[in-house]
């Protein structure tokens, strides 16, 4: 993969990440009625946050960046793992698209945010 393609992947894995975050993470139906939980009644915002950090991260591409990206996307990965471990347990709930969307832009955000560090063309300046 280009470096420009890594570049235009990870602000893509931020995108779904940011609207993950704010999408439906579970949701349950009790007495007929659905009801649904969003990222931003649970933590959501930890999600966006990071989206916010990796798209930085991507598009200033510094070595110094880059790893603070890659924390950004391990920190929101670990986050939506761990939140759809707990929606799963409960019974009768299930997981959201925008729990789905987190998770999946998360671990992209890794992928490609482990590939630009790995990048020799990217500046060991801050």
């Amino acid at each position: 993969m280009t470096r420009s393609s890594l570049r235009t992947a990870g602000l893509a894995a931020a995108v779904l990440m940011a609207v993950g975050g704010l999408g439906t993470w579970a949701s349950a139906t009790v007495f007929g009625t659905t009801v649904s939980v969003n990222g931003a009644d649970r933590d959501g915002a930890i999600v966006i946050i990071c989206a916010v950090i990796v798209a930085m991260a991507v598009a200033v591409a510094s070595r110094a960046m880059m790893i603070v990206g890659v924390i950004a996307a391990l920190a929101a990965s670990a986050t939506s793992v761990y939140d759809w471990q707990d929606v799963q347990s409960k019974a009768g709930v299930s997981v959201g698209w925008g729990l789905w969307l987190a998770a999946i832009g998360s671990i992209a955000a890794i992928v490609v945010t482990v590939g630009l560090l790995r990048d020799r063309r990217v500046t060991g300046r801050a």
